[in-house]
Parts: structure tokens; C-alpha cells; sequence
């Protein structure tokens, strides 16, 4: 079970998970291709006995074995972009672990329920908090509005 929790869209956030995504997202949208309306999540977990971070964004290109498709890539959400990061940099230190040290994660939206919440489910280990801090699909306009404001700021 995933326990979600809604907290403000705020750099001086109370969660450090919050404050990192968002002063990375500011950071990554300098880049060409990455704009405020692409979204952001980060991922902690424990590896070596300390807190790691992994950054996904909507717009990542997440690399795969050549040959499958067209591209030897693929855009993911976010969340999913950050833990495929996560996964890749825990099996590199621990591939025998049947559950993965994954600690919180940090969605700008809330997870749909449709697609991106059940593959959580299926992902993610049990009692993990979720944080985000607009629903979807009812508040992307108000997201879309803070994350210009941020990423000007």
C-alpha cells in the first residue's frame, strides 16, 4: 500500500525530497528541451547505508538495449524516469535484494489512478510515501502555473 501525501509546491518545503526535486527541475529546464510543464520526481532510497536521490523527468530519454525499437530509447514520466535511475543504481551495488531500498518519492502530480498508480503499487515496496503536490487531472492547469512561476523565479 502506498501511503500519498499532498504538500505545497514550495522550495523551502519542509520534506528535503520536495526542496531537491524542485531546485533540480529549476536547474534542468536551462537545458534545450526541458521546460517548467514537464514533469518532475525524485525517488529516495538507502544504498550503503545512506540516502541517494535519483532525478526523473518526463522529458529524460531512458536508454534500452538496441534493436527493440526504433530508437535505442524511450520517454517515460517522471516518476518512472527517476525509479528506472534508482533501480539501475541499486542493482549496480545489490542485485540479490528482493525488495528494493526505496524509501519516499516525490511526483509534482499525484499518480493517475489509471495507469501510473498501479504500476507503483506493482514497483514500489509496501507503507512507501508518495509525496506530490497537485491531483491529477484537476489541478495540471494550477501546476502548469507554478512551475512556470518556479522555473522564472
Amino acid at each position: 500500500m502506498i501511503n500519498l501525501v499532498q504538500t505545497p509546491y514550495d522550495l523551502n518545503s519542509g520534506y528535503p525530497i520536495v526542496r531537491r526535486t524542485l531546485e533540480d527541475k529549476k536547474k534542468l529546464v536551462r537545458h534545450e528541451g526541458f521546460g517548467p510543464e514537464s514533469c518532475c520526481a525524485t525517488i529516495e532510497y538507502t544504498l550503503r547505508g545512506n540516502s541517494r536521490y535519483a532525478f526523473g523527468n518526463s522529458q529524460m530519454q531512458v536508454q534500452m538495449p538496441p534493436n527493440i525499437y526504433a530508437h535505442n530509447w524511450v520517454k517515460l514520466h517522471g516518476e518512472m524516469t527517476a525509479l528506472v535511475a534508482a533501480i539501475r543504481r541499486i542493482e549496480r551495488v545489490d542485485s540479490t535484494s528482493a525488495v528494493l531500498p526505496i524509501t519516499s518519492a516525490y511526483i509534482e502530480l499525484r499518480p493517475c489512478e489509471a495507469n501510473c498508480l498501479p504500476a507503483l503499487h506493482n514497483m514500489l515496496p509496501d507503507n512507501i510515501t508518495v509525496y506530490f503536490s497537485f491531483l491529477h487531472p484537476t489541478q495540471v492547469d494550477q501546476w502548469k502555473q507554478s512551475a512556470r512561476a518556479l522555473c522564472a523565479a
